[in-house]
């Protein structure tokens, strides 16, 4: 899906469809029973106001969600897990199809401190 799309929803449609998504757990018939209509009907509203499926829309709000989650600092496991994912390899598969690489490229390497800077001046001058 293109950002085209997403880009010409109003904000307050967004905003509704991306809290509907969340507590749907990222499925379009738990918001159809939500909502108390019918899936076909979930879907029409959602090519209206988002200008493409909602299932569609869902599942790039949810890998988003989830680089969100894992650049500060979550693990892929628990990702996996806040976004509704029963097997943390099935995540990692979305996630990898969606972003074009692996979910765990998203979170911060924070392992201790840099490596020393390396002499590249080309001298080699005794140590003491």
């Amino acid at each position: 899906m293109s950002s085209r799309h997403i880009a010409n929803a109003a904000p307050t449609a967004q905003d509704y469809w991306r809290r509907l998504a969340e507590r749907s757990g990222w499925k379009v018939s738990t918001a159809a029973q939500l909502l108390g209509i019918s899936v076909r009907q979930v879907e029409r509203l959602g090519q209206e106001q988002l200008g493409c499926p909602p299932h569609l829309w869902f599942h790039c709000e949810r890998m988003t969600a989830a680089s969100q989650l894992l650049a500060a600092g979550q693990s892929v496991k628990l990702v996996a897990a806040q976004l509704g994912y029963t097997q943390p390899a099935n995540f990692s598969r979305d996630f990898k199809r969606h972003h074009g690489r692996p979910a765990r490229s998203f979170t911060p390497r924070l392992i201790g401190p840099p490596p020393p800077a390396l002499d590249t001046s080309g001298s080699s001058q005794a140590r003491e």
